[in-house]
């Protein structure tokens, strides 16, 4: 996470790490199935990991950018607690999913769909000639 919040300072350009995050974690669920050996489970993991974590600066970034000063930590702090009910929800579903690989086809299916939409909607969020406020 470390180098992402780095490169996101250099580059600045948050739409696209938020995209690269979102299909990094994808790709390593959505392989699972086809994962014939511990070596590729453990890339396949990375990337998804790495995704992962890509992610988590993007919505670091973005939560900083778009809310105002008074209410930034109760915005992290909405964020957060949504995340968490998420991966309860998302657990608990993927135990009706047969199978040992099939939750993470799933969750990569999920990650694609959300790529979709972050691509169709949050572009504007992040049009190139937007500057983070200094405040």
């Amino acid at each position: 996470m470390l180098a992402t919040g780095v490169l996101s300072d250099r580059v600045h350009r948050p739409f696209l790490i938020g995209f690269t995050a979102l299909l990094c974690s994808g790709i390593g669920n959505a392989a699972m199935p086809w994962i014939g050996s511990l070596k590729w489970l453990l890339a396949a993991r990375f990337l998804h990991v790495m995704g992962d974590g890509a992610f988590m600066v993007f919505q670091s970034v973005t939560i900083a950018n778009l809310s105002h000063r008074r209410r930034l930590g109760g915005n992290v702090g909405l964020f957060g607690t949504v995340g968490s009910v998420g991966s309860f929800v998302g657990a608990f579903v993927s135990g009706f999913i047969p199978g040992n690989a099939y939750p993470f086809f799933v969750a990569g299916v999920l990650a694609f769909i959300g790529l979709a939409v972050f691509a169709l909607v949050g572009r504007p969020l992040w049009a190139p000639a937007s500057k983070p406020e200094r405040g």
